[in-house]
């Protein structure tokens, strides 16, 4: 399965590492929901920031499909990276 995550322009901007795999939007690859969340939680660890103003800089769990391409995604002007299980990060391509 395949579970996409999206950023909060906390504090006015957006965080963005090519290298991490960290853009407006992240997709994870898990078993399941929980496997997302705590996989999604290691790979932000280092951006996840909090504005008393804006609130938290990731957003839950926003969409899930069992095929990439299943996703309904807003392809931003930065890449959207997936992060496979086998710990790969891969710019998104849609289909």
């Amino acid at each position: 399965m395949y579970y996409s995550f999206d950023q909060n322009n906390s504090g006015g901007y957006c965080l963005f590492n090519e290298k991490d795999g960290i853009s407006d939007c992240i997709v994870v690859e898990a078993f399941n929901e929980d496997q997302a969340n705590m996989l999604f939680d290691e790979i932000v660890k280092e951006y996840s920031n909090y504005c008393p103003c804006c609130g938290e800089r990731w957003y839950g769990v926003g969409a899930e499909s069992s095929d990439i391409n299943g996703l309904e995604l807003d392809l931003y002007t930065r890449p959207v990276f997936i992060h496979y299980l086998d710990g790969t990060i891969k710019t998104y391509k849609q289909l």
